[in-house]
């Protein structure tokens, strides 16, 4: 796998999707309660992907 998935904001919303679903199936609310803190930083890491082509965007149209 290349690093295009790095700046792929579909990505990181499914790693957070998946990420919560696996969060809702635990018993343990220590271990939810980190998996929603990943899920929140995936969350994180697509807005500033999705940022990145917003510029990169803008440079082409320049």
């Amino acid at each position: 796998m290349g690093d295009s998935y790095l700046n792929d904001p579909r990505h990181w919303r499914e790693r957070a999707e998946e990420t919560r679903t696996k969060a809702e199936r635990m018993w343990d609310e220590e271990s939810r309660q980190r998996m929603l803190r990943i899920a929140v930083e995936y969350d994180r890491l697509a807005d500033q992907a999705a940022e990145r082509a917003r510029a990169d965007e803008n440079l082409v149209r320049k």
